[in-house]
């Protein structure tokens, strides 16, 4: 039978905090990629463009009220509402973009001066 060494042991918290912190991660991106992926959908199904002064009325803020989605042109903008910064924008960028990465109906995940998140599906 296998016993757990002394190492594995104190390797076992680490795991632990890990899985919670992925866990918590994506379940607070959950409901803004399903937001963004419903207006991508509509570009590709519905509509060609948002327009060029954009889709304003079209704009969401998560239930939470931490991001406020809007589209604009084939673009779709993403802001956060609170306390936003460099890297909370980054983190944003890589979990974006690992989550389009083999969707091509996004051409380009990147983030625009001093924030917000762009999500570029042009053609």
């Amino acid at each position: 039978m296998y016993e757990p060494t002394k190492s594995t042991m104190k390797q076992l918290p680490i795991y632990v905090l890990s899985l919670f912190f992925l866990l918590a991660c994506s379940s607070e991106r959950k409901e803004l990629f399903k937001e963004t992926d419903a207006f991508i959908k509509s570009l590709e199904v519905f509509n060609e463009s948002y327009g060029v002064i954009g889709g304003g009325n079209y704009s969401i803020t998560t239930t939470d009220g931490r991001y406020k989605i809007t589209p604009f042109g084939r673009l779709i903008k993403i802001k956060i509402q609170e306390n936003p910064n460099q890297k909370k924008y980054e983190e944003l960028k890589i979990d974006f973009a690992n989550y389009y990465q083999n969707d091509d109906r996004v051409k380009k995940v990147f983030i625009e001066k001093n924030g917000p998140l762009l999500i570029d599906c042009g053609r």
